[in-house]
């Protein structure tokens, strides 16, 4: 997902190691890239889940 989301950019110095993101680690920039990339982990289910348990419950 993050590939497709980032095709593109290349012309901005990013580069994805696919490797690095398959085994889970925050720095996924190739080496070579001009531009750093991290992965940002959020929990955006959450505010999601209590919006909709806040709506059903009628509060």
């Amino acid at each position: 997902m993050r590939a497709d989301t980032s095709e593109g950019l290349g012309v901005f110095g990013v580069a994805l190691d696919p490797v690095r993101e398959a085994v889970g680690e925050t720095r996924i920039r190739r080496d070579g890239s001009r531009a750093v990339v991290y992965v940002v982990p959020a929990d955006g289910e959450l505010p999601i889940a209590r919006a909709a348990m806040e709506l059903l419950s009628g509060a």
